[in-house]
């Protein structure tokens, strides 16, 4: 999942775009990888989404590198804040189209537009 607007991301995952991160029983939930440019950009996207689901704070992930995506299958999460600023955005999203289980075409579309 990849969802992108300034207040609240862009949702993009394997099966599309628009989905909002569901609650999920945290013994199974994923990490939500949060790509934004600064940390109070995560720490505030963090608090507001910690509170609508049921998860851990440490289910979340600031990603502002590639390398925070490394072992993990299937990556979701969110674009959020000034993403688009960040140095190594191109890198971050050609891996999650590695590690991801089908094609992704939203990201694909903002790998097109860099």
């Amino acid at each position: 999942m990849i969802k992108h607007t300034p207040s609240t991301g862009i949702s993009v995952n394997s099966a599309g775009l628009g989905q909002k991160p569901q609650p999920k029983n945290t013994a199974t939930m994923d990490k939500i990888f949060v790509i934004c440019g600064t940390r109070a950009e995560f720490e505030e996207y963090r608090r507001k989404k910690y509170e609508e689901m049921d998860v851990n704070l440490t289910d979340f992930v600031h990603v502002n590198s590639p390398m925070q995506l490394k072992g993990y299958s299937n990556p979701h999460g969110v674009l959020y804040g000034t993403w688009n600023r960040l140095p190594e955005l191109r890198n971050i999203l050609t891996e999650i189209m590695i590690q991801s289980h089908t094609p992704n075409k939203t990201i694909q579309n903002i790998l097109d537009g860099l």
